[in-house]
């Protein structure tokens, strides 16, 4: 097990151990490479949104995409993500000085009219924002560093990932907030 210490910080990372909960409990919507989800009211948008891409480094890249009907939709994900995609751990948290293998990237859904973005659709409550995390090694990010904290124990392949985001500082949680629904957002 390996372990890093982000210099004066008091956050480490190691790998995880693959038994754990992906969601510290919590049911994910990820099965396998799989993700299904309804948007709560989904299908008062039916009108509103025919599509829903992934989308990684860039709006234009996405990775994949499904038909969006009567506010559900299912998204077959890849098995992995190209490197090129991917940022070492040490760079995605800003933090100079580490060397860790575990590199990560979140993606994100985007609803779709007629080819044209009409809005996001995430996991979350109006705290906390959650996306799909991509890691290609199961990490361990845990502790507080640069007014941020860090709860995640994520598992290779795609996970849920939140942040909640703060006047002065942000907490990250691989946990969902408790009344996290999927929320479409125009």
């Amino acid at each position: 097990m390996a372990s890093v210490s982000l210099l004066a910080a008091a956050a480490t990372l190691c790998a995880c151990d693959k038994d754990e909960n992906e969601n510290g409990g919590d049911a994910s919507p990820i099965s396998g490479n799989t993700i299904t989800i309804t948007v709560e009211d989904g299908a008062s948008y039916a009108d509103q949104v025919d599509e829903v891409r992934l989308t990684g480094i860039s709006d234009d890249d996405y990775i994949a995409s499904s038909s969006y009907t009567n506010g559900s939709f299912t998204i077959n994900l890849p098995a992995s993500v190209d490197d090129k995609h991917l940022s070492s751990v040490s760079l995605y948290f800003g933090i100079a000085g580490i060397s860790a293998s575990a590199k990560m990237n979140d993606a994100h859904l985007y609803a779709y009219k007629s080819g044209k973005q009409v809005g996001r659709i995430y996991h979350g409550t109006q705290e906390w924002d959650g996306m799909l995390e991509y890691a290609n090694e199961d990490v361990n990010i845990t502790g507080s560093s640069n007014k941020s904290t860090y709860s995640c124990n994520l598992k290779k392949g795609w996970n849920m990932w939140y942040v909640k985001r703060m006047e002065t500082s942000r907490e990250y949680a691989t946990k969902a907030p408790s009344g996290a629904k999927w929320i479409y957002e125009p």
